[in-house]
Order: C-alpha cells, then structure tokens, then sequence
C-alpha cells in the first residue's frame, strides 16, 4: 500500500496508540472527580497540555482541548465574535479558508449581522498582504487566516499580515488555523502575533477526536458548549483523558524532527517535480510558497475522481481534494486555474512515512493512467 492522502488524516504512531491504549486502561475516572484516581486523571491531562504548549511556544494555560480542528475554529470565531463583536461587526479573512472557517464566517454574515470581508487570491493564486491589511479598519474585530491550505499547501501571509495588524489595530483578534503546518514547519505562536491559533491530533499522527486550541492569555471567548466548566470554561465537557494522553505523545514523538522531516518531506516533492518535469500534459498546480508536504497537480485531460479511482487500483491512495469539501467544488486555492485544468487537480501528501520508492511507484502509476485513461476518450 502507498498512502499519499496525509493532509486528510495520518497513522496512529506507536508512541501514540500506546499512550492511547495506557489511558483506556489506566485512566477510567472523570478528571474532575476529587479522589485520588480523578487527580491522577487531572495531572495526566496538564502534562499532556504541556507538551502541546512547548511544541507551540506558550503558556501551559493557554491550551485549550476540543474534539477536532472543525470545533477549535468554531469555539475560536464564533467566541471571539461573541465576545468582541457587539459594536464592532467587521471580520476579514481570505476565500481559501478551511470550510469549518468559512461556513461559519457565512453564518456570522447571514444570521448575525456581520460584515465579512474575503480576500481572494491574485492571478498567481497568492493572497496580497497589503490588501487584506487594507481591508482592517476601526470597525472590524476579527481576522483569521490559515497558516497553511490544505488543498495546495500555499503558506499564507500570516506573520506579515498579523503583525501590521496588531501594530495598527492592537484591538483586532487575530486567529490561525494552523492545522496543515503544526509540526509541519517551524513556527512559534509569539512570532505570528496570533491571539488564537487551531491545531489537530488527526494530522499530526494522534488520533481523531481531539485537537487544541490555543488562546492568549487576557482574550475573552464565549462557550459555545456549556456544562460542567472544563477546560478553563471554555469547553464544558468530561474530558477525553486517553486521547488528549495519545495526541501529546504524538506531540513530543514529532517536535524534535521539525527540520529533519521537512527537509524529507522536500526531497520527496522536488523528486516528485523533476521526474513528470519532462511530461507536458502534467502541471504542478502551487502558488509562491508552499508546504513541502503537499503536491497538487493536473493531468491533461483525466478529470481528477477517475485517476483517483484508477490508482487505489494498485494501492496507491491520494485526494481528489479535502476531505472536508466532499461533494463541494474545489478549494478557491487553486481559483486562478482554468476550469478544466482546476477539474483535473488531485492532491498528494505525505508524512514522515513516506519514502523514495512511495514516489517512484506514483509516478510509475501516473503514466499507466495516462496511457489506460486517455486512450479510453
């Protein structure tokens, strides 16, 4: 098996489905309960918070657990704007947002009364910095960006844009959904001026079902979930304790080979790149930079499911797009190509795991695909 969809989700690794396995059976009681296995519960859940602050670079109590990516970003925008919004009704953000961003973003607009201000990407398919610095004024109190997208790994403006944000506007929220670069690159909170930031256990070879979201000391969030006041307040809720224990061995498993991996990860897509360099009928579809871990390319003339189809017939997996677009149309990531070139787009993206003979084996199967699809128009 050659599995190339590692935006959408990754492998349990070892330390982590240990860890997993070792909570379920060792911490069966409520973390809140006062005897003595609820306590052991409680300080289990703070070292796992820990690990996810040091990878990060903030505080411990900064660190905030949810079920997924989608519920960060929801608690994130939704509480900010709760929070922050009643006087100031402006949100600027990008069009190439996670759809948890942006269908929540159509919400706010629709039923709350906001205005939300989306950045489209110029002809090079980059996001303009001064334009959407520009677009911020006394009015607006939320902007978010991702670090990352998803669809065609572009590293977004996000530190740049921040920044002059904060230096004009110090009372604009500024969020991150830092879900595709989180241990991917190298990056601390306190450099991106982010007062709120999404991360994800799914994508960083921990399990579904929980993710982090950190928020800076002194921001106020409105819960969007109310109970039993869990995590500060913010999440009501009992907290999963062996998930949140198997996503921070995950954690301190990858945070020491940051550059290691990425530098790997970069040899791949540069062997990727120089082997269909010679095929004209194959386009490499990036915009400036871009995340090593991700490749979205086009085949001329082979819409993107049929070739998807074709390679899970010799076990080579890869994305037609995100997994949380199903269904949809594409990303606007990719918006400045063609129609048809925009149809033929699929996504591969690898991890740790992945080796030289994953990509020699895709690009094998790439040009049978070619031969068997086209010949069938």
């Amino acid at each position: 098996m050659t599995y190339l969809d590692n935006a959408a989700a990754t492998s349990v690794c070892l330390r982590a489905g240990e860890a997993l396995r070792a909570g379920i059976d060792d911490m069966q009681a409520n973390p809140s309960s006062v005897h003595v296995l609820g306590r052991l519960a409680r300080e289990s859940i703070d070292g796992a918070r820990a690990s996810v602050a040091r990878a990060l670079g903030c505080n411990t109590q900064s660190v905030c657990f949810v079920s997924s990516a989608t519920e960060a970003n929801n608690l994130a925008l939704l509480g900010a704007a709760d929070a922050y919004g009643r006087k100031k009704k402006r949100i600027v953000t990008t069009t190439v947002e996670h759809p948890s961003v942006l269908k929540t973003l159509d919400y706010l607009e629709q039923r709350r009364g906001f205005e939300v201000v989306k950045i489209a990407p110029n002809r090079t398919g980059e996001i303009d910095p001064h334009e959407v610095i520009s677009a911020v004024n006394e009015d607006t109190c939320l902007v978010t960006m991702m670090y990352v997208n998803n669809e065609n790994g572009y590293i977004l403006p996000v530190r740049r844009v921040f920044v002059a944000v904060k230096k004009q506007f110090p009372h604009v929220i500024t969020h991150c959904d830092a879900v595709a670069a989180f241990l991917k690159l190298p990056f601390k909170i306190r450099e991106l001026s982010a007062d709120l930031l999404s991360v994800s256990s799914g994508k960083v070879h921990g399990p579904r079902g929980v993710a982090a979201l950190f928020v800076r000391s002194g921001v106020k969030l409105t819960p969007q979930i109310y109970g039993g006041e869990q995590e500060f307040g913010l999440r009501s809720g009992t907290e999963p304790t062996a998930l949140i224990l198997s996503f921070a061995a995950a954690v301190d498993f990858l945070t020491p080979t940051i550059d290691k991996r990425f530098d790997e990860a970069a040899a791949l897509k540069k062997y990727f790149r120089d082997r269909v360099a010679g095929n004209r009928d194959i386009t490499i579809n990036e915009s400036g930079e871009c995340s090593p871990y991700i490749i979205n390319f086009s085949i001329k003339g082979i819409p993107s499911q049929p070739l998807v189809n074709f390679l899970e017939g010799y076990k080579i997996y890869i994305s037609s797009g995100s997994a949380c677009s199903r269904g949809n149309s594409k990303n606007t990531a990719i918006s400045q190509l063609s129609p048809k070139t925009a149809s033929w787009a699929v996504r591969v993206s690898t991890s740790h795991l992945n080796t030289m003979h994953d990509m020699r084996t895709l690009v094998d199967a790439i040009g049978e695909a070619q031969q068997a699809l086209l010949r069938c128009k």
